[in-house]
């Protein structure tokens, strides 16, 4: 954002930073099998210089414009986004997103096609463990929206892994060739992420990462 606007202070946004590094896996996984990566956004701070023939580092470009985003978007078979301005082409195109580092985990997007979601991680630096859905919401940082809101209660934002990442992108491959059948087959594992956040019914387009649960089960807890 900095490119944007210089003499303007964004640091209220630096909760939803993310390292385009650890995509990197799951980047090269979808273009050994065939899938055309795009990298996309309108400012990137760094390229991540990849050599494979199916992987164009597009942001940046001489082919960027306009133009080309509203049309890669409407040809891409799914998105891979972080918590920015470009998802909202998929959600208009009504694409899947496999949405990651999402700070905000009571934040649902309800007209959103079909998403699955991986959320950052809040832990608490006095007592070394990681917030639970209901410390989270006890804190009111359940729904985020601006730096501040941590910076004076030791709490650091982890992001997600390399393999949370990887494997919600596999779960979204998954769903797309099955039907979503990897997530009926865990509906308990789902439902008790969202009556954590107090639904009574949760949305059928919307699954949480199944691997993303299993392995962070003492935040549901």
């Amino acid at each position: 954002l900095n490119h944007i606007d210089r003499n303007r202070d964004w640091s209220h946004h630096n909760y939803r930073d993310s390292d385009p590094k650890k995509m990197i896996k799951s980047m090269i996984h979808l273009a050994d099998k065939g899938y055309k990566v795009f990298r996309c956004g309108k400012v990137i701070k760094e390229k991540l210089n990849l050599k494979h023939k199916n992987i164009f580092e597009y942001s940046g470009s001489e082919l960027f414009n306009d133009f080309m985003d509203y049309y890669l978007a409407y040809r891409s078979k799914f998105f891979v986004c972080a918590d920015s301005g470009f998802s909202n082409l998929a959600i208009l195109f009504k694409k899947p997103i496999v949405s990651i580092n999402y700070a905000s985990i009571s934040r649902v997007r309800k007209w959103i096609n079909f998403e699955i979601k991986i959320f950052k991680k809040f832990k608490d630096l006095k007592r070394n463990k990681l917030l639970s859905v209901t410390d989270l919401k006890s804190l009111d940082l359940d729904k985020i929206t601006r730096t501040e809101q941590i910076d004076d209660k030791k709490i650091k934002i982890e992001e997600n892994s390399e393999d949370e990442i990887f494997e919600a992108v596999k779960e979204m491959e998954l769903s797309l060739d099955n039907n979503w059948k990897i997530f009926k087959e865990n509906y308990n594992l789902q439902k008790k992420f969202w009556q954590k956040l107090e639904y009574t019914k949760y949305p059928k387009n919307i699954y949480i990462s199944n691997y993303y649960l299993m392995k962070n089960k003492e935040i549901f807890n």
